[in-house]
């Protein structure tokens, strides 16, 4: 279970979710390829802008950012660059020619099924 994502815990902030309350639930990050759930708190950050969706680490007013076309999500350039050799990054292309983050990314196979 240790590579399982956690499910009471939001992945960004890690603070405790009390689930017999319903309006205190962890919010799904809209992915095709990873599981990331969010306290409202910092969903509201990631939406936008102020936390990068893969290290959700401030972003300031670094100039080293890339921005998604589909969902607008800012994403440090160094990320794009940790993560641009795993699957299903490296198909992007990584930094070079970044226009959709992985995120909103859908192979064109299943774009056209």
């Amino acid at each position: 279970t240790r590579d399982l994502p956690n499910f009471s815990d939001c992945h960004c902030c890690g603070s405790r979710i009390n689930h017999t309350n319903p309006r205190d639930r962890l919010q799904p990050l809209d992915s095709v390829w990873r599981i990331v759930l969010l306290c409202r708190k910092c969903r509201h950050n990631l939406d936008i802008g102020h936390v990068c969706p893969y290290c959700f680490e401030k972003i300031g007013i670094s100039l080293d950012l890339c921005t998604c076309v589909i969902c607008r999500r800012r994403i440090h350039k160094d990320c794009i660059r940790k993560y641009g050799r795993f699957t299903p990054w490296r198909f992007l292309g990584g930094e070079v020619g970044f226009s959709t983050c992985i995120d909103c990314w859908i192979p064109q196979l299943l774009r056209n099924s």
